[in-house]
């Protein structure tokens, strides 16, 4: 009696001291928790209380893929081995190797290692659980850095609210995207255990409570740009049954590289690999350490502002011909989209009002445009310098962004925040749904919301700013560690969180945001799937449908990349 008297006052002697002001990483209290049998093995997970009332199980660290070492360095996953007894699932696996340590949220040390193909299972702490929905979340990380783990938030309002939430890791930078454009090294190796952990999802999660055929592809900045390469996949076909791609698009620059060889020779170079071939260069790049390859890739990285408007050196790229492996990307993002026959499947996508705020930060960027007006043209459609089409295209944007102006003055920022913020991510959004609302039902939407949990605004002291910048609307759909400050119930921030929270959430559970009329939190809106209207939602301070986001904008985009896109 006195044990189970203890196992009821704890939580609520926690709750007294810390609920209030408590904003640490992880959960406030842990105990072991049930034991799941998997084909691999006994698992056990753990309790996790984050609030007085809610506690949700977590299952971490669990290998979905044999370590990619030595031989397996630069080769497609192969499926994890088992193991005996059962299985401890209380602390992450480690991370995969990158540039340096992420703004940690964890109470756990954080680890890089090679070895680093782990997922986490995050479900409702009930009895008897079956066909729930199951969001599988892709991190963010510019295909660098990151992990699965909650390093910058935490996931527990989904499997709160009733759904199972999955989050892996995958293999980032050069060890996940290295591409000789031959058998040798492939390429999308990230793609691919992205992929691979998807299948063991469709395997195992029957054993957590999970819904087989209710996976939601989830997914912000390149985690949505997957979301949309796994659309166009053959090898993912039923394999999920909604998708979410937020504010990432698979049609921007930066998370698409289209000479990976050059790279990849490039690199080889400044370790001062001497080599005649590419089977000698990856024989020779397999015998460098993680940190040495990380170390030196990262003297790739873009330095000038903008920094999103050039190719990121290692990140997808057009998978190898001459190999039996399974290829994600076969084609240009540009033909796939025009010839592929896609996962025809719901679709949620949006973006935020100013994703480019930051470039106010980098007025150095606006002087090199200003110097060179050439670099308003977008790569992709290899527009020769000085040729009538270049100053059509030159003369539009300015037409149109800058009142014609030849040069973007310092009371133009607001302008040149939006022709960033277009061009490198909200026509790629909107060209995506062009491709996609008459075959496939699609939700469109807006995040125009700047309020407290705006973290990145609040960050880079950018709250007197009009719009929603990078990072704001997923901040609103997960609890942030390290960068919150105390925030009053009654504030109007949490209504939006709820609301945005209960879109999600709906889409998963319905396959649409709003099946319900009569929703006061929701206040009663419709949310229309597109049709040639381009019906959207605003989600800021109240929730509003309009058409047409940016529509003078877009047009132009529209008219330019039909004209002059030369895939």
């Amino acid at each position: 009696m006195d044990k189970l008297l203890l196992i009821f006052f704890i939580p609520v002697v926690i709750s007294d001291s810390l609920l209030d002001n408590w904003d640490g990483p992880g959960p406030r209290l842990t105990y072991p928790g049930p034991i799941k049998f998997l084909n691999q093995g006994m698992l056990r997970g753990r309790i996790e209380h984050y609030d007085l009332t809610e506690s949700i199980v977590s299952y971490k660290g669990i290998p979905y893929a044999q370590p990619p070492v030595r031989e397996l360095r630069w080769k497609p996953p192969v499926p994890a081995s088992g193991w005996k007894g059962i299985k401890d699932a209380s602390l992450f696996g480690a991370n995969c190797p990158q540039f340096g340590a992420p703004l940690i949220g964890t109470r756990q040390p954080f680890v890089m290692n090679e070895d680093c193909l782990f997922i986490n299972i995050f479900t409702p702490n009930r009895m008897f659980m079956r066909n729930l929905p199951v969001y599988f979340h892709i991190h963010l990380g510019g295909f660098h850095g990151e992990s699965g783990d909650p390093n910058i938030h935490s996931w527990e309002f989904f499997p709160q609210n009733g759904v199972i939430y999955v989050t892996f890791n995958y293999r980032l930078d050069v060890l996940g995207q290295l591409n000789t454009q031959d058998r040798h090294a492939t390429g999308n190796y990230g793609l691919k255990d992205i992929l691979e952990a998807l299948k063991w999802v469709n395997r195992n999660i029957h054993s957590f409570g999970g819904d087989p055929n209710n996976v939601i592809l989830m997914g912000f900045s390149v985690g949505g740009v997957v979301v949309q390469a796994l659309i166009y996949s053959e090898d993912a076909k039923g394999l999920f049954a909604k998708a979410v791609s937020l504010s990432g698009s698979l049609f921007q620059t930066y998370p698409f590289q289209p000479n990976p060889k050059e790279k990849a020779e490039a690199l080889g170079r400044m370790l001062n690999i001497e080599f005649n071939n590419t089977e000698e260069l990856v024989a020779q790049l397999r015998t460098f350490t993680p940190e040495q390859l990380s170390n030196a890739t990262i003297r790739f990285l873009p330095t000038e502002m903008p920094t999103l408007f050039v190719p990121r050196t290692f990140v997808p790229s057009i998978d190898a011909e001459d190999t039996d492996e399974i290829k994600l990307i076969p084609k240009h993002p540009d033909v796939l989209a025009r010839t592929a026959n896609y996962n025809k499947v719901p679709l949620m996508i949006g973006f935020n009002s100013m994703d480019s705020m930051t470039n106010l930060l980098f007025p150095n960027g606006r002087d090199r445009f200003n110097a060179d007006p050439h670099m308003l043209i977008p790569d992709a459609w290899k527009i020769e310098r000085n040729s009538s089409e270049a100053w059509e295209i030159i003369d539009g944007f300015r037409r149109v962004y800058f009142n014609g102006s030849e040069i973007v003055t310092e009371d133009m920022m607001m302008q040149w925040m939006e022709f960033c913020s277009d061009r490198e991510n909200a026509f790629g959004m909107s060209k995506f749904v062009d491709f996609h609302y008459k075959e496939q039902p699609v939700y469109y939407y807006r995040f125009s919301y700047s309020g407290a949990f705006s973290f990145s605004q609040q960050y880079f002291g950018l709250m007197h700013v009009n719009g929603t910048t990078s990072f704001d609307d997923y901040m609103y759909l997960h609890r942030m560690n390290r960068f919150r400050n105390p925030v009053p119930r009654s504030d109007h921030a949490y209504t939006v969180q709820d609301r945005y929270l209960r879109l999600m959430l709906n889409f998963g559970r319905f396959n649409n945001p709003t099946p319900n009329s009569q929703d006061r939190l929701l206040q009663n809106i419709q949310w229309p799937q597109v049709t040639d209207n381009l019906e959207f939602l605003d989600i800021g301070e109240n929730l509003v449908v309009g058409t047409h986001p940016f529509k003078e904008r877009m047009d132009l985009w529209r008219d330019f990349d039909r004209r002059f896109n030369k895939f």
